[in-house]
């Protein structure tokens, strides 16, 4: 079965050197674990633009998160406030919820913008939140960034039918 989804690649922040909290200009639909990335940043010294951080659990609401260098590791203390900046999120959701799990092979069709993101090619489902996950092009591997608003197209699990070959639902 084939659902509808559209995607966030990326939100504006700021961020207070005080506390090291990342304030997302929206709900931001992060976890603790989940990866990140600036591609912009004005301010915010000892943070740098595409590197992959992890969201820590310290500090986590709908639209404020702290950062790590490593996965499960200590907050990054930056020494300048983020005045400006640009987060990279990539999150996809589904129109009407999904019964993905971490691991799923899916393959989007018809997409509309999401940068980075290819018709017909096999990825998978990182982590979920909801409706909301993340997709990679490896089993557990990091998030595929997409650069763009991923602004319509549909998602389909990918079964496999026997050695080689695939089949869609």
């Amino acid at each position: 079965m084939s659902r509808n989804i559209t995607g966030v690649a990326s939100q504006t922040v700021t961020g207070a050197s005080a506390t090291n909290l990342i304030t997302a200009g929206a709900a931001h639909k992060l976890v603790a674990g989940d990866r990140v990335r600036f591609s912009a940043l004005t301010g915010g010294t000892g943070l740098s633009i595409n590197t992959n951080y992890f969201v820590i659990a310290s500090g986590l609401t709908a639209t404020v998160l702290k950062v790590s260098a490593t996965l499960g590791g200590a907050e990054i203390d930056f020494t300048t406030d983020v005045t400006a900046g640009t987060m990279l999120t990539n999150i996809v959701t589904t129109e009407f919820g999904n019964s993905f799990r971490v691991g799923t092979q899916v393959q989007l069709k018809a997409i509309a913008g999401g940068t980075g993101l290819a018709n017909s090619t096999p990825y998978f489902v990182i982590s979920i939140a909801g409706q909301d996950f993340r997709l990679s092009a490896t089993k557990g591997g990091i998030p595929v960034w997409f650069t763009t608003t991923l602004t319509g197209g549909n998602i389909r699990r990918v079964l496999l039918a026997g050695p080689g070959v695939m089949s869609h639902h």
